[in-house]
């Protein structure tokens, strides 16, 4: 790419407040351009290079997906083996779901379930215990009826490597994909990372809703620091040096209806890989186009990749956000071309907005403004965030008084689902904690509260219902916008 390319990064990296990130091409055998930009470290001003090391989140996906063809073409399972086949102890609110969900529903987010994110994330339970719960979450869409984006789905895919493999997860991809491809700096667990050195740390905006808080970005904790059941849905780390080995080979499978020239390091798996790039579900409404605009035609889910046209050509891609960093992977399989993107700021959509910019370069296309459509895209979700708020709290009415003691609604409060909250007293005011974050509690009115905690900027409701005897007998918080609020009974 040019210096004008170049230019068009620093400046919208400066617009968009993103500290660092690293961005390669590939063509495809040959990687065409890899470099990094800005700070890996902002405070120690420590610059991004190819080999620094990003959360890649969602883009874990595909190498489950992967993985589980690699699997498919051994002959040990098949796409459409159920998951109870495999896991017997698989199970779900729905018997219709338990019985019939495959490893290909797992895949392609058609399993009746929302996205339930708030039961995995930063939860201590291993996968297993993961996979268990979800007999206690409830769907919001009959099974198979729609897509769903769903995490926990692909960390019960990561349990069916495991007990298919009889490896751990992390083993068979580093076994079967990661070493032999030699991507040396992609690691599965952040005290791996922490040795490795050159890191990215991660940052996110200053609520918009703050006073002064435009432009201003802060720093945040990574998202695990040891293992984590994630894995399999988004635990993986690499650079974007490592991840043009993983991309060149997606593309030779992509390229020529799958014939690999050259081949690759891996085994061909021909009839196995296929399916990942083939449309399984159509995503939101069939008659809407990705974000709205005509470029993209309409959406739909592979397995591990989103599907899509751009500017009429065939488009395989998946974004990524993880605590601090927003992540993007794609190919267009009949062009030959790739680009990876990867920043460190908290779920920003920049990565995939520059890979768009780089498309219509490499396509010889007319330019399309995207830093300037989806950047109005974004400033219009903030202000009706802040618009949001601003008549809720116009709404409240804090002088109507909680009916209890502070002290009466300390406890412990538990859902089988979501895992358990405690409500704590701190320097007399109330404090939550539920699943290793810390939430402060503020009175809102009656016997509702407001919990926030500095990890996302979405403020919560908290329900307290009390019986006749003045105990606090349940507590209930909206944790998933598609269903009625979440209901945690008191246990102590």
């Amino acid at each position: 790419m040019n210096a004008e390319f170049e230019n068009l990064i620093t400046a919208a990296m400066q617009d968009w407040h993103v500290p660092g990130l690293a961005i390669a091409i590939v063509d495809r055998d040959t990687v065409r351009y890899c470099q990094g930009f800005g700070w890996r470290d902002h405070e120690q001003q420590l610059p991004v290079t190819p080999d620094t090391i990003f959360w890649i989140a969602s883009c874990s996906k595909a190498f489950t997906a992967f993985a589980l063809g690699l699997l498919v073409d051994d002959g040990k399972l098949d796409w459409d083996t159920p998951v109870r086949a495999v896991l017997p102890d698989f199970a779900m609110q729905d018997p219709i779901a338990s019985e019939r969900l495959t490893v290909r529903d797992l895949l392609c987010h058609r399993s009746g379930l929302p996205r339930h994110d708030k039961a995995w994330y930063k939860v201590s339970a291993s996968r297993h215990e993961l996979m268990r719960r979800l007999a206690h979450l409830a769907p919001s869409k009959d099974f198979r009826a729609a897509y769903q984006y769903q995490n926990i789905m692909y960390i019960v895919a990561g349990r069916v490597i495991e007990q298919v493999s009889g490896m751990s997860w992390e083993s068979f991809v580093q076994q079967r994909i990661v070493a032999p491809l030699g991507m040396s700096r992609t690691f599965f667990a952040h005290d791996e990372v922490t040795k490795a050195g050159n890191f990215a740390e991660p940052y996110q905006p200053v609520p918009a809703r703050q006073a002064g808080a435009a432009g201003q970005i802060r720093r945040m904790g990574h998202y695990a620091q040891g293992d984590s059941a994630l894995g399999p849905a988004g635990g993986i780390q690499s650079t974007v040096n490592d991840l043009t080995h993983w991309l060149r080979m997606n593309l030779r499978f992509g390229i020529d209806e799958l014939r690999l020239q050259p081949p690759t390091p891996i085994n061909n798996p021909k009839s196995a890989i296929a399916q990942l790039f083939k449309p399984q579900v159509v995503v939101g409404d069939e008659t809407a186009l990705i974000y709205g605009y005509e470029e993209f035609g309409h959406s739909l889910y592979g397995l591990g990749w989103r599907l899509n046209t751009y500017r009429g050509r065939w488009l395989v891609q998946h974004n990524g956000a993880i605590d601090g960093f927003g992540s993007h992977v794609s190919f267009l399989p009949e062009a030959g071309v790739g680009v990876i993107a990867l920043g460190n700021l908290d779920a920003t959509s920049l990565p995939a907005t520059l890979a768009y910019c780089a498309y219509d370069r490499l396509l010889g296309l007319s330019p399309i403004d995207w830093l300037g459509r989806f950047r109005q895209k974004i400033d219009k979700g903030q202000a009706e965030a802040v618009a949001a708020r601003t008549m809720a709290l116009a709404q409240r009415d804090p002088n109507a008084p909680h009916s209890q003691p502070l002290t009466h609604y300390v406890g412990h409060y538990s859902h089988l689902g979501y895992g358990e909250i405690h409500i704590l007293l701190r320097d007399g005011a109330l404090a939550m904690q539920f699943n290793g974050l810390d939430f402060s509690v503020t009175h809102w009115q009656g016997d509702m509260f407001e919990v926030e905690t500095p990890t996302f900027d979405d403020p919560k409701l908290m329900t307290c219902h009390i019986n006749a005897d003045g105990r606090v007998t349940s507590l209930a918080i909206q944790w998933e916008p598609t269903l009625a609020a979440i209901v945690f009974e008191r246990v102590g």
